[in-house]
């Protein structure tokens, strides 16, 4: 994974981008630190990647909020009921936990892969936030990014398969889908799809049709 080293030149990249101060610095390379752990920790337990989905960053503050760690509650980015596009309609039996679901999405392939490494929110980086940032420092943000991190994660991933990614929201791939598909295409990767639905939910159905792609995709390259 991703070390502390590393965020010497995303923290630059950062602030050649956008205004920010050195206290907002200070909680980022924190909130990154703490998320890179709990990712690694969760991609360790996946065997075969097959699915992944393309997040725009780390939802993370004081409440330490954030999809892989398993002591925080679900949002509205996924679901646990979401996870039946993937795992089944009965695939909980009772069962609500998220580290269950974690284990299980993991076990199931699937990965969830941040494009920023930065966990910009309203309450701890007032400076900055994705949400009031222009369509070109966003797009400028990815591209000086990219290299240090999205390309070296995309890397680790690849390492065990070949998935399918697919973006989360439409938004983001509206503004950083030619940008993310390029990346992608260096290591010969096809576009990604979106599985965004109407207003926040994702779009199960859609998510289902990713999932049964890349099953068939497993059994062809095996």
């Amino acid at each position: 994974m991703l070390i502390d080293a590393d965020w010497d030149g995303l923290e630059q990249a950062l602030r050649s981008c956008e205004f920010v101060t050195d206290e907002e610095c200070a909680y980022l390379k924190n909130a990154f630190v703490a998320t890179e752990r709990m990712w690694g920790e969760n991609f360790a337990k996946v065997a075969t990647a097959r699915l992944v989905l393309l997040s725009e960053a780390p939802l993370f503050g004081s409440n330490r909020r954030y999809f892989y760690n398993a002591g925080t509650p679900f949002g509205a980015f996924f679901h646990f009921r979401d996870a039946e596009a993937i795992l089944g309609q009965d695939f909980a039996k009772g069962r609500t936990g998220k580290e269950f679901l974690l284990a299980e999405l993991a076990r199931a392939g699937f990965i969830i892969l941040d494009l920023f490494p930065f966990a910009l929110n309203e309450d701890d980086t007032p400076s900055i936030s994705y949400r009031n940032m222009s369509a070109r420092r966003y797009r400028q943000l990815f591209q000086r990014t990219a290299s240090l991190y999205f390309d070296r994660k995309r890397d680790v991933v690849l390492r065990r398969g070949r998935p399918l990614f697919m973006f989360r929201y439409g938004a983001t791939r509206r503004v950083l889908g030619d940008l993310v598909n390029a990346e992608l295409a260096k290591r010969n990767i096809v576009p990604a799809e979106c599985i965004a639905g109407t207003n926040m939910p994702l779009d199960r159905e859609r998510l289902r049709q990713c999932c049964h792609a890349a099953q068939v995709a497993s059994v062809v390259a095996e």
